[in-house]
């Protein structure tokens, strides 16, 4: 009953669009659809495609009344038979429904129906998508697409790209919309030299053109990462060639740049870095994190506060954080403390936490215990809250051991205990933990939080566990979430409890209504 009338809801809303600009309002199905055989123990629809044409409207049927599998092969057979003609008409009515509805997924077979399109008549796809882009764009000009149009063309003409690149590359020399290439959606399915050409030809268009005069940059930055894509491409399969073509640019900038992109990638760079210095290649103080003792020697050499020398002992520092080294933060900051002193270097190695999910323990424990590098003990606790990247709890509550007794250091403390009692089978475990705080403030607000939270799964063992809890107040605020839970489940066993809490009535009055257990009954 449900579902018939979901189908007549859905059916009837899209017949209240009138969409395709009023054409119909509530067509009739173009596919009669095959009544249910049965066989010997189950009926199964036959899913087979008549001769009529194909809209919308029965596609929505179809997904409405058919199982999956039914649905999936019936659609199938149907953008694959049908002529493109109808399956062009089925793809704008898709468009229609889509934009009226502000999203491409309201509606099922969106994408399927334009693949089938860009695989069966691309060149039509092409003609219909940038249409229908470039009159989009025209509304919602750079604002969110949800009918992603710029990227099922740029499927369409990657498509074409290798059987006829020129006709693509005069699509693109003929934009008209600087809306429709400025997201990049429209080069997404493009890559290596095809996409430095298609960025090319785009730049000549009228959008490309009216793009340079609004953001001048924004195409030659787009330009070069297609041309570094290439490079490290062929770093990859070549890095002899690689290497080649990097000293043989004349931009000192890019070339420095591709040099280090070949070593990055080299197995062993030692070498290379040796042999690039001796030829003269490169300065030892673009070496940094290649040949660091030798260009910590030559920045040492250097006057006092002299900013190159400062900018070789960071880039020795970002190779140490790149290493496996447990101890790698205590001595990054002891490279960046000789030439920067004290307080910026312990800022520049927590700005450098912030932006590295944490790894190992060793390494957060070189953070010092400034307020700023609270910041990343609260990341690590922050990362460890989700169940599925749940690491390792020792490590965990090693590290909120080590936290000062700040408020933000109490706060991770209180959330992380009723995380963890939170997870299947370790309520008790964790509240044992809580327990184990040496503030008596912080540790009775974490047992409670983590009490609460066991009492979620297992009201009575988290109960039975708050009861063997001294000093009484302890006790007290530890029964409260938990006998509240159980009093909704049983009752009986909540009283029972609250009279072996040998609590004082005054304190069972105000952490647990008494008069609230067993309303339920």
């Amino acid at each position: 009953m449900g579902g018939a009338i979901g189908k007549v809801t859905a059916i009837g809303a899209l017949a209240a669009l009138g969409f395709i600009g009023g054409k119909w309002a509530r067509p009739s199905s173009g596919v009669e659809l095959s009544e249910i055989k049965p066989t010997s123990e189950v009926a199964v629809p036959d899913w087979h495609v008549g001769k009529a044409t194909v809209e919308a409207l029965d596609v929505l049927e179809w997904s409405e009344e058919l199982p999956l599998p039914a649905f999936d092969l019936k659609l199938a057979e149907a953008l694959e038979t049908m002529p493109i003609a109808n399956l062009r008409s089925l793809a704008q009515q898709y468009r229609d429904i889509a934009w009226r509805q502000y999203g491409t997924s309201v509606f099922p077979g969106y994408d399927r129906v334009h693949d089938a399109l860009i695989r069966r008549a691309p060149w039509i796809a092409v003609e219909d998508l940038l249409a229908g882009a470039e009159w989009e764009r025209a509304i919602l000009r750079g604002d969110d697409d949800d009918l992603d149009l710029e990227g099922l063309l740029s499927t369409a003409l990657a498509s074409l790209y290798q059987s006829e690149p020129e006709r693509v590359l005069a699509v693109f020399g003929n934009l008209k919309s600087r809306w429709v290439i400025e997201d990049t959606s429209i080069f997404q399915k493009f890559d290596g030299q095809a996409l430095l050409e298609a960025m090319a030809a785009a730049r000549e268009s009228p959008a490309g053109q009216a793009l340079d005069d609004a953001e001048p940059q924004l195409f030659l930055s787009r330009m070069g990462e297609a041309k570094e894509g290439i490079f490290a491409q062929l770093v990859k399969d070549d890095p002899d060639a690689a290497l080649e073509t990097a000293l043989a640019d004349q931009d000192e900038r890019t070339r420095t740049g591709r040099i280090w992109t070949i070593l990055n990638a080299a197995t062993d760079p030692l070498p290379l870095a040796k042999k690039l210095l001796e030829a003269g290649a490169l300065e030892i103080s673009q070496l940094g994190r290649f040949l660091p003792e030798q260009a910590l020697n030559w920045a040492r050499a250097r006057p006092e506060g002299d900013k190159e020398a400062t900018a070789v002992a960071k880039d020795v520092a970002l190779g140490v954080f790149n290493t496996s080294d447990d101890y790698r933060f205590v001595s990054a900051r002891k490279i960046l403390e000789e030439f920067l002193g004290t307080t910026e270097s312990t800022r520049f190695v927590e700005r450098y936490w912030e932006y590295r999910s944490p790894t190992d323990l060793a390494s957060l424990k070189a953070l010092p215990r400034s307020e700023a590098g609270m910041r990343g003990f609260e990341t690590w606790v922050d990362y460890e809250k989700d169940p599925q990247m749940f690491r390792s709890v020792a490590t965990t509550t090693d590290v909120l051991s080590d936290l000062p007794p700040t408020a933000s250091g109490i706060q991770k403390s209180l959330r992380f205990a009723a995380r963890w009692a939170a997870l299947p089978g370790e309520g008790e475990v964790a509240s044992e933990w809580a327990n184990q705080i040496a503030a008596s403030g912080m540790r009775a607000q974490a047992v409670e939080n983590a009490v609460s939270s066991w009492a979620e799964f297992d009201p009575a063992a988290a109960a039975s566990w708050a009861l063997r809890l001294e000093p009484l107040e302890l006790r007290a605020r530890a029964l409260n979430g938990a006998i509240q839970k159980l009093g909704t489940v049983d009752p009986d066993i909540a009283r029972q409890m609250l009279q072996q809490s040998q609590l004082p009535v005054e304190m069972v009055k105000r952490f647990s209504n008494l008069d609230s257990i067993g309303s339920h009954e």
